[in-house]
């Protein structure tokens, strides 16, 4: 009886890795097939009209496969291959950054939020300054291999290279000026802190990568629709116009309502991006404001900012908010001249 249940679980862990290797496997070979489908024929945004599944399906099914089925696709796919490259950047977990740049690229790999990137600062102890906390508590929820392809493949190469860009600044600049106004030189006083509750922001760290690509997916899986709802919704009543219902008002305080909207929304695990896609697409936001809406969303939270209290202190917390999104402020609009030139 014992050997009957032993083999059922086995034969159920071997159809469950069958079916998550299926669900990886079937988006990339149907993204491969669309992209050399495209490619031979011409096919892009504006001319697809002359797809053989727009002139076969009706507009709203068409409407639901590009912006539902296809992105979900894409995401999937987007996932996977971030988890092989966070496989070969596990090896080193035990690495102490000790310069600027060590500390960005080392932030940049690690996969967590950014209230989980906290007790991780604090079980460096006085292993590091100041400085180079500060950078690995900005860059790291801001960037790491999955944001990266993920800013790729759904907003493309000009939103990444400013994401990445922007981290960089705002993660070495800050650290800077809060270095040269903070007294102490090391963490050394902070408290025992506790990780992330949210499930929303949970990193699941497991074994197998097809697992994993599934966990995120389905974290993700709420903003997909959410994604999906609002650009069917223009692409199929709004259409032309949309860009001029959903255009979005330029000026000084635009920077400053996308930080204090950005917030209490708090997107993770690329939530973000999924929610800026069709905003981006449909309703005309400029790179600048998405850019600066994905620092804020995904860089400070209220739980974070808990964390980061005992961490710092009250005074040291809130100069760190302050000189941070004065750097968000900045960089808005320096991308903002950035496109204009070009």
């Amino acid at each position: 009886m014992n050997e009957l249940i032993i083999n059922i679980k086995i034969i159920i862990i071997s159809l469950r890795k069958s079916i998550l290797k299926a669900f990886v496997f079937i988006p990339l070979f149907v993204i491969i097939l669309d992209t050399i489908y495209k490619s031979y024929y011409g096919i892009t945004y504006n001319t697809k009209q002359n797809c053989i599944i727009y002139a076969k399906l009706p507009r709203w099914a068409f409407s639901i496969y590009e912006n539902l089925i296809e992105l979900w696709f894409v995401v999937i796919l987007g996932i996977f291959i971030s988890q092989i490259i966070e496989k070969h950047f596990i090896k080193i977990k035990n690495f102490v950054p000790k310069t600027i740049y060590s500390a960005f690229i080392f932030a940049s790999v690690i996969p967590v939020c950014a209230c989980s990137i906290i007790p991780i600062i604090k079980t460096f102890g006085t292993k590091v300054n100041y400085k180079i906390a500060y950078i690995i508590i900005i860059a790291a929820p801001l960037l790491n291999p999955y944001i990266v392809v993920l800013s790729l493949s759904v907003l493309g190469i000009r939103y990444t290279i400013y994401r990445v860009v922007a981290a960089f600044i705002i993660s070495v600049f800050t650290a800077i000026i809060l270095d040269k106004l903070n007294k102490r030189k090391n963490i050394n006083n902070a408290e025992i802190f506790t990780s992330c509750k949210t499930n929303g922001c949970k990193k699941l760290f497991v074994f197998d990568i097809y697992e994993e690509t599934y966990l995120i997916f389905k974290s993700l899986f709420p903003y997909l629709l959410i994604a999906a709802f609002i650009s069917i919704t223009i692409d199929f009543i709004f259409h032309s116009n949309a860009v001029n219902i959903l255009n979005f008002n330029s000026g000084f305080f635009k920077p400053i309502l996308l930080i204090i909207l950005g917030i209490p929304i708090y997107l993770c695990n690329g939530a973000d991006i999924i929610t800026l896609s069709p905003l981006i697409k449909y309703g005309g936001l400029d790179l600048a404001a998405a850019v600066s809406f994905s620092i804020t969303s995904v860089g400070i939270c209220f739980s974070s900012f808990m964390l980061l209290l005992k961490l710092l202190g009250k005074k040291e917390s809130l100069l760190f908010l302050t000189v941070f999104f004065i750097n968000v402020i900045v960089i808005y609009f320096l991308i903002t001249g950035i496109e204009i030139i070009i």
